[in-house]
């Protein structure tokens, strides 16, 4: 990414803004952002606070084995819980504002789940292959169809696949 503009991040007056990038390239440009909001630290204090913690997080689990230690757990659940209560902050401070700044999407309860659970999975190892994964499953479906509807022709097919797939993995006769 050469540079990151309003454009890429599809920032609108009437639309949150939306860095559409994999996990792993979510994390780098996040250390970036750290990194130049660093001499700014008192200026955005929760925004240095966001990015921090989540860095710290990520970077954890990144450099973690497949199962993390007691101290490895703590220590994510901590982060966790220092990031989701800051960006709830400021999604909440966004709002009363009228801006589209801070979504909450059902992704960030996901992430709620990920830091606050008790297993010592490290959940990083599992990110890229389930995504990778389902890419590869609609993959010949979007290849078959135009970019202005693919979105759209994709979640048509599953929901006509979908009372098949349920009769065939319950194994009730339709």
């Amino acid at each position: 990414m050469r540079k990151l503009t309003k454009a890429k991040l599809t920032w609108h007056s009437n639309k949150y803004p939306c860095l559409c990038v994999s996990g792993y390239d979510a994390y780098v440009v996040g250390r970036w952002m750290e990194g130049l909001l660093a001499a700014y630290e008192d200026s955005y204090p929760e925004i240095y606070t966001m990015l921090w913690a989540s860095n710290k997080a990520m970077s954890l689990q990144y450099h973690a084995n497949r199962f993390l230690t007691v101290d490895e757990k703590a220590s994510l659940q901590t982060l966790g819980d220092i990031f989701l209560r800051t960006y709830m902050y400021m999604a909440h401070t966004a709002v009363h504002e009228r801006k589209f700044l801070w979504r909450v999407r059902p992704k960030m309860h996901v992430l709620c789940h990920i830091f606050r659970s008790p297993r010592c999975i490290n959940q990083s190892v599992y990110s890229t292959w389930m995504d990778e994964d389902f890419l590869k499953k609609c993959g010949k479906t979007l290849g078959l169809t135009t970019n202005k509807t693919a979105q759209q022709r994709l979640l048509q097919r599953w929901l006509l696949q979908l009372p098949p797939n349920l009769v065939k993995t319950l194994g009730v006769r339709s």
